[in-house]
């Protein structure tokens, strides 16, 4: 279905239809929106379609007659998409796991419909630029034939330290995540004392509450390795702090 929606259109050859995934939250959302005016500033011709859980979109747009229907803002569609939350993510009952569970069984089908009803619509997605913590938009990315972007919406060296704990000096970190004052060398860095790292990377404790972010960012690493090895390039990461 993706690739014969795909070769339906007719666009023009410098034709480029961005969407923007990115998580429920307003850190994530105002980086988002950042880029999304920065690409229509550099490449004015561009489409740009933004599209965060339905929950979100709501907040965002509490006015609308139809509560999860498009809304165009200044050259910037906003299209949301399921997560499996609409009502919202409450973290007082609702499972942490449980979400990630959901999120990777719900929102990939969601944003493939998005992107099935935008081709159809004679506006197909040439590249999806997605958030932290959303793995499977690489394969979905994929099944399109489209290039996927990590947008790293944090300091590079962040990105490069969390890069070497899953690549090969885990157990040393570990090993020392008591010792507040033990220098690191990582490749590419310079020294690093253990309390300098993000503070996910010495949890050991399974019953703490932000280890499941750990398992988030491997899986993220997993994916950018996945996608390496069947397109046989580099995973593209843009990183764009806003300052």
């Amino acid at each position: 279905m993706a690739n014969e929606l795909k070769t339906q259109s007719n666009q023009p050859e410098n034709y480029q239809h961005f969407l923007i995934v990115t998580q429920p939250s307003q850190g994530h959302i105002n980086p988002a929106r950042y880029l999304a005016y920065r690409l229509l500033s550099l490449i004015p011709s561009c489409h740009v379609t933004l599209s965060t859980a339905i929950s979100a979109h709501r907040r965002m747009f509490p006015s609308l007659p139809v509560p999860d229907q498009e809304m165009t803002i200044r050259q910037v569609s906003y299209i949301p998409f399921s997560d499996g939350y609409d009502s919202g993510f409450e973290p007082s009952f609702d499972d942490r796991i449980e979400r990630i569970k959901k999120l990777a069984s719900v929102a990939p089908k969601s944003l493939s419909a998005i992107i099935d009803r935008l081709a159809e619509r004679g506006r197909p997605v040439t590249c999806i630029i997605h958030a932290l913590f959303f793995p499977w938009m690489v394969d979905l990315a994929l099944a399109y034939g489209v290039p996927s972007i990590l947008y790293w919406i944090q300091p590079a060296m962040i990105l490069s330290t969390y890069y070497h704990y899953f690549n090969g000096h885990e157990s040393i970190i570990l090993s020392h995540k008591d010792d507040r004052d033990f220098t690191l060398s990582l490749p590419g860095l310079f020294p690093l004392k253990i309390c300098d790292l993000p503070s996910f990377l010495t949890i050991t404790s399974d019953d703490h509450p932000h280890k499941i972010f750990i398992g988030m960012f491997r899986d993220m690493f997993e994916s950018l390795d996945r996608e390496r090895s069947i397109t046989g390039s580099k995973p593209k990461i843009l990183n764009g702090v806003i300052k």
